[in-house]
């Protein structure tokens, strides 16, 4: 796409170029015939899409720095590769003409032309590509929302846990009622943290536990949970629904693969502007399986976003555990 549109932009350059001057034929030295016109301005452009093709990649790698880092690099080329471009296209139109000069004031005539085309292209450019980043950005946070979404009310737990809920109202009503609170208080907090992008991680714990509760209630004794955090961490500020698609993956994956009753353990702590949640569970890792699903993509989407370089998910076995880690540096 870069190169059509470079190809096109250039070539409807040279059209402009050959048909402002055409008129002035013979008023001047430079425009004294069609042909030493038409070449003159063929190497400028030429010279102008081999150039900016060639300093596209440069521009590529600073336009993400402050402008003051990268504006004095786009002055400095432009006004080399401009003067260049019109060195070359002063050379080939006295050749056509047969009135080759080496005087500085006819090799270089006209070079505010060329760095001025430059500078035009570099900042169209430049532009064009803050607009790609922000659309970009906005992509990003649009999957992200999905992603919160998806955990506000997943239809698969909402439908396991309503199924639970028939079979313990018939066997068990207090245990049905102490679900049904559970199951309340989940979609409470989702939809009161539906549209924030972080939140304390005491509430997304005490938001755990009651899903935990739930989950429990449809397992029972198939399976033992223990959420521990210190008090740094319970205050640190985490990305909404950070947590959720990790135990839900570790509850998913190690049914399939542990011994029973299976164990689940989420330990969180904080210090020095960093928090650790470690989230392990019994069983084993299925390679093709674990952490390549919908959810965990759009978590590291989310932490890409939020903590850019500050932030690592890693999942892994070890000794009989699967374990995911999370980390958040401040």
């Amino acid at each position: 796409m870069f190169w059509r549109v470079q190809a096109g932009l250039w070539a409807a350059l040279f059209v402009i170029l050959t048909a402002s001057v055409t008129p002035y034929l013979g008023t001047r030295s430079h425009l004294e015939n069609l042909s030493a016109v038409v070449a003159s301005k063929f190497t400028l452009s030429l010279a102008g899409f081999l150039l900016s093709g060639a300093i596209r990649p440069l521009y590529d790698a600073a336009r993400r720095r402050p402008i003051f880092a990268w504006a004095p690099r786009v002055l400095v080329v432009s006004f080399v590769g401009g003067n260049l471009a019109i060195t070359l296209s002063n050379l080939v139109r006295m050749t056509v003409q047969g009135t080759v000069s080496f005087s500085p004031r006819d090799v270089f005539a006209g070079g505010t032309t060329g760095v001025l085309l430059l500078v035009a292209w570099s900042a169209g450019y430049l532009a064009f590509r803050s607009w790609q980043d922000a659309q970009e950005a906005r992509l990003s946070a649009d999957r992200a929302q999905l992603a919160v979404l998806r955990y506000q009310v997943n239809p698969h737990f909402l439908f396991n846990s309503l199924n639970t809920l028939q079979s313990l109202i018939r066997e068990d009503p207090a245990r049905a009622s102490e679900a049904v609170s559970d199951l309340a208080a989940v979609l409470r907090y989702s939809l009161r943290r539906g549209g924030a992008e972080t939140a304390p991680l005491a509430e997304e714990l005490e938001a755990l536990r009651r899903y935990l509760a739930v989950e429990q209630s449809r397992f029972e004794e198939k399976l033992s949970v223990d959420v521990s955090a210190d008090s740094a961490a319970e205050i640190y500020l985490a990305p909404a629904f950070v947590l959720h698609p990790l135990v839900e993956n570790a509850i998913k994956h190690g049914m399939q693969t542990s011994e029973l009753p299976l164990r689940v353990e989420v330990r969180a702590q904080a210090s020095n502007g960093d928090l650790r949640v470690r989230i392990r569970n019994t069983g084993r890792w299925r390679e093709g399986t674990n952490g390549t699903g919908v959810g965990l993509e759009n978590l590291r989407d989310r932490l890409e976003r939020l903590y850019p370089g500050r932030h690592l998910l890693a999942t892994g076995e070890a000794d009989g555990w699967v374990e995911s880690q999370l980390e958040i540096r401040g």
